[in-house]
C-alpha cells in the first residue's frame, strides 16, 4: 500500500496539471481492493476501476485496453503502481508528443534497491550507483489512444506473464509510430523493490517458449474491438459465484482417470456439452491415496529415496498423471479455449487445484 501511496503522489505533484489517472484493479481480493480504493481515494486526479476477474488468470493486456477504454484524453501512458515519478515527467512527455504527434515513446526507471529508506530525498541523491532498466522494460510506453485503437490494442491471448508488452510495442513501431526511448538521465523514475510478482513454480512448463511462438506466427490478434470489452462484475461471473458459496453439488466433477490420453479426450469431450456446470479438483494427497496398491508403492519407495538422498526413483509408465501434468493442462486449456466457455474459476495452490468450468 505504502508503494501504490508514493506512486500516486508522485502523479499528484506534476508541473503539469492537464491529465487523469485510471487506476484499474484486476481482481484484488476484497480486503486488499477498499485499501486499495480508499488510497486512490486521497488523490484527486485518479479514477478508481474494479474489475471482477478473481479466479481468471492474470491478464495485463485486457488491464491495459480496459484502462485506455476509460480514458478520455489524447494519449495513453502506461504507469506502474510501484513506480516513483519526477516533477517534470508529465511536463518532459508532453513537449515530446507535441513534437511528434505519430510518436511511441518508451522510458526508462532507476531500480532502487531492496534496504532503501530515503524516499523524501530520492530526487536530490545520487544516481551513479542505481542500476537501471534497459531496452526490454517495453511495458513502459507513451502511445496516441487513436493509434491502440487502430491496431487493436494489448493482444489479450497472452496470459500470466510473457510477451504482452513487447508485441505490443513492436505492432506500435510497425503502424508507423516514431519510436523514441528515453534514458533513465532524461526522466528521474524510480522502482521501488518489491519480491517478484510471479512466482516461477507456479508458471506452467514451457509457458513463455508457447507464448513467444504465438508471438511469432500470428497472423491476426486473438480479441478485435477491443475498446467496446465491458468490464467484467460479479453479476458476469456465475463460476466465481459458486466458488465464493462453495456450493459445487451441482457441477458435474470430471473424473481423473489413466492414461494421460484417455483423460484429455473425456475431458474435451464433457467440455463440448452447453448449458452446464463442472469441476475438476486435485489434491497431491487424495489422488496418492486412492491409485492402486502398485502405485502407492512406488510412491513410498522414492519418498523413501529422497529422504535417504540417493538420485534413484522408481517409475511406472501407467502412472503419469502428477500434479503438475495436470496443474498446467489447465493452464494450457484456459490460454487456449476461455473464449469457447462462459465463465471458468480456477484456484491453485502448491499441492492442490480446483477447476469450475461454465459451458
Amino acid at each position: 500500500m505504502k508503494r501504490i501511496e508514493r506512486c500516486l503522489q508522485s502523479l499528484e505533484n506534476q508541473y503539469f496539471t492537464d491529465f487523469e489517472i485510471i487506476f484499474f484493479d484486476y481482481g484484488s481480493q476484497p480486503n486488499y481492493q477498499i485499501e486499495v480504493e480508499n488510497i486512490c481515494k486521497k488523490f484527486s486526479k485518479v479514477r478508481y476501476q474494479y474489475a471482477e476477474t478473481r479466479g481468471w488468470l492474470w491478464c495485463k493486456a485486457q488491464a491495459i485496453n480496459a484502462s485506455a477504454n476509460l480514458a478520455t484524453g489524447k494519449y495513453v501512458i502506461m504507469i506502474d503502481v510501484d513506480l516513483i515519478y519526477c516533477h517534470n515527467f508529465l511536463e518532459i512527455i508532453d513537449q515530446k508528443v507535441q513534437n511528434h504527434t505519430e510518436v511511441l515513446l518508451h522510458y526508462r526507471c532507476y531500480l532502487l534497491p531492496e534496504n532503501f529508506t530515503d524516499y523524501e530525498n530520492l530526487f536530490k541523491i545520487s544516481t551513479k550507483n542505481f542500476k537501471s532498466t534497459g531496452d526490454q522494460a517495453t511495458g513502459l510506453f507513451v502511445a496516441n489512444r487513436e493509434k491502440l485503437i487502430e491496431i487493436g490494442g494489448s493482444d489479450e491471448f497472452y496470459l500470466i506473464w510473457g510477451m504482452e508488452d513487447s508485441d505490443l510495442s513492436e505492432r506500435i513501431a510497425k503502424s508507423g509510430a516514431k519510436v523514441h526511448w528515453f534514458s533513465a538521465e532524461e526522466i528521474s523514475v524510480f522502482h521501488q523493490w518489491h519480491p517478484h510478482a510471479v512466482s516461477h513454480p507456479l508458471i506452467p512448463k514451457n509457458w513463455v517458449f508457447v507464448v513467444n511462438d504465438y508471438k511469432y506466427s500470428q497472423t491476426e490478434i486473438y480479441r478485435k474491438s477491443w475498446y467496446k470489452q465491458l468490464i467484467p462484475q460479479i453479476t458476469d461471473r456465475p463460476a466465481l459465484q459458486i466458488a465464493l458459496k462453495k456450493e459445487f453439488s451441482g457441477l458435474k466433477k470430471i473424473q481423473i482417470c489413466q492414461p494421460l490420453e484417455r483423460f484429455f479426450n473425456e475431458f474435451f469431450a464433457k467440455i463440448q456439452i452447453p448449458d452446464q456446470g463442472l469441476y475438476l479438483e486435485y489434491s497431491r494427497f487424495d489422488f496418492e491415496q486412492n491409485t492402486s496398491f502398485f502405485a502407492k508403492m512406488i510412491f513410498f519407495v522414492n519418498k523413501l529415496a529422497q529422504k535417504i538422498g540417493t538420485g534413484y526413483r522408481i517409475s511406472n509408465q501407467e502412472f503419469n498423471l502428477t500434479y503438475h501434468i495436470l496443474r498446467d493442462f489447465v493452464y494450457f486449456f484456459i490460454l487456449y479455449h476461455r473464449k469457447s466457455v462462459k465463465d471458468y474459476h480456477f484456484e491453485v495452490k502448491n499441492d492442490s487445484f480446483r477447476l469450475i468450468l461454465i459451458t
